[in-house]
Formats: structure tokens, sequence, C-alpha cells
């Protein structure tokens, strides 16, 4: 398996192109990681980790005394480029994706993964909306918390370090916003004071008209 930088990854074994799945065959992985794109760089220890546990798997046996095989795909930034990597998967056989890497790519596959029957499991995934299973249909997991959660847990951290009033820059996207949200509900639910919700443009060349609000409600 590759990394997004063309740098070898912990070996594993890979499926034959054109190699489709049967029963008693093999267990095939395939990835819909961010290999390019923005977020390539984020994707890195994912492709690694998956590439280390494949690795220890098929050290030990493998799945039913077979080793476990994997494709590799790209997730991107857009959902062309998630779409046509998870058909080109499938195609190859794989009954479990390993991906998105981003919940805006897993959300606009699920329907493509769920109608293929295929298994989708992100290693960092939070939209809340994932946790419905009336999207999901049973393929989906994820081994990285909510939004919803993730803000709880925040906001008790924040109280319990003594903040009472706080103020909030958050990224001008719906992780941005899921997250702001969670925290402030969380956070006001303990009498806590949110003063400001700052959204930014992270492609912005200067963030200091957000810092400068954000310090004039004196958080």
């Amino acid at each position: 398996m590759s990394t997004p930088s063309g740098q070898s990854a912990p070996s594993a074994a890979s499926t034959p192109a054109g190699g489709a799945a049967t029963a008693g065959g093999p267990l095939i992985l395939g990835t819909l990681l961010a290999a390019t794109g923005p977020l390539a760089s984020y994707a890195l220890p994912e492709f690694a980790g998956m590439g280390a546990a494949v690795d220890a798997v098929n050290a030990a046996g493998g799945v039913l005394g077979m080793p476990v095989q994997t494709i590799d795909g790209d997730s991107g930034n857009t959902h062309a480029v998630a779409s046509l990597s998870l058909e080109r998967s499938i195609g190859k056989g794989a009954q479990v994706i390993i991906g998105a890497t981003t919940s805006t790519m897993s959300l606009s596959v699920i329907d493509q993964a769920v109608a293929a029957g295929v298994l989708l499991f992100s290693p960092s995934n939070t939209a809340v909306k994932l946790s419905d299973p009336a999207i999901t249909q049973g393929l989906y997991f994820r081994t990285a918390p909510p939004d919803s959660y993730e803000g709880l847990v925040l906001a008790g951290l924040a109280f319990d370090e003594g903040k009472r009033s706080v103020a909030i820059m958050q990224i001008d996207d719906a992780y941005g916003a899921e997250l702001a949200d969670s925290f402030t509900l969380a956070f006001k639910e303990r009498n806590g004071r949110v003063v400001a919700r700052e959204v930014y443009n992270p492609a912005a060349s200067s963030f200091a008209d957000n810092v400068a609000k954000v310090k004039a409600a004196k958080p």
C-alpha cells in the first residue's frame, strides 16, 4: 500500500486487478482516504495505521487462514474523485472500505456503499449525521467520536479548568459549525457564557480581524 506522498507504507498483500470477492475467499479492504487534496497530510497516519494493522493481522495468520488483501483508493476532496475510487475498489472485490478521511466525503458516497452492500469504516469522521441508521443502514462504522460528544467533552474540560466565559473561533464549514454548536450548548448548560463566536475562512491570508473581535468580546 502506498501513502499519499508516494512513499511505501507497511507492506500488505494486494489484490490482483479485477479480482472479485467470493464466499470463503480472502478479506479484501479498499481505502478511501485522502491521498490527494488539502487533507492529504492528515491521511498519512491513516494509511500508516492501516498498513501496520494489516501486516500485524497477516503475521498472525490472516483472517480464516488467508492473508488480508488491500486495494489503494483516494477520497480526494470531491464527490467525483471519491465516488470513482469507491466504484473501482468495489469492482475489484473489496468488501470493506476504510474511509473516508472526511465526513463530507463519507456522506457523499454512503448511498453508493449501501447500494453495493459494502461496509464503510472511517478512522476520522465526526459528523453527527453519520450516526443516523436511516442513512447508514448498518453499513457504517467509525473510530472517532461524533462532534456532539467532542463538544460535550471540551465544554467539560474548559469548565473544570475554571473557565466561565469563553469565545469560539470556528472554521467556516459544517464541521466547525457542528462542533461549535455542541460546545456552546454543553457549556451554557453548565452556566458558562459564550461571549463570541467568530467564523474564519481557513484560506484567508490573515486572521487579525477575527482575533480582534474575539479580544474585544473579553472572554
